[in-house]
């Protein structure tokens, strides 16, 4: 995590590749990189991620991923005044 970041960057996961992926490790480490904060969390526990891999029954359930997902209450990203 870089010490004084430029900004930040959220990968929320619903169904299919998660915090764990070493992709997604990669992809925020390069972002660390560039001066960036970066969370990735993983909104379905992991007994739904079992029951969306067989069922793709959660991958879009709006409601259920916006409400696990920080600032977005409604399912939509709570706007901000841009930054200098």
């Amino acid at each position: 995590m870089p010490e004084t970041p430029r900004g930040a960057v959220l990968f929320a996961h619903g169904s299919g590749s998660g915090r764990h992926s070493p992709r997604n490790r990669f992809v925020a480490a390069e972002l660390n990189r560039a001066g960036l904060a970066t969370v990735l969390a993983d909104l379905l526990t992991p007994r739904e991620e079992q029951l969306d891999l067989r069922t793709a029954a959660l991958r879009f359930d709006i409601d259920l991923l916006a409400a696990r997902s920080p600032g977005c209450p409604t399912g939509r990203p709570t706007p901000r005044p841009p930054s200098a």
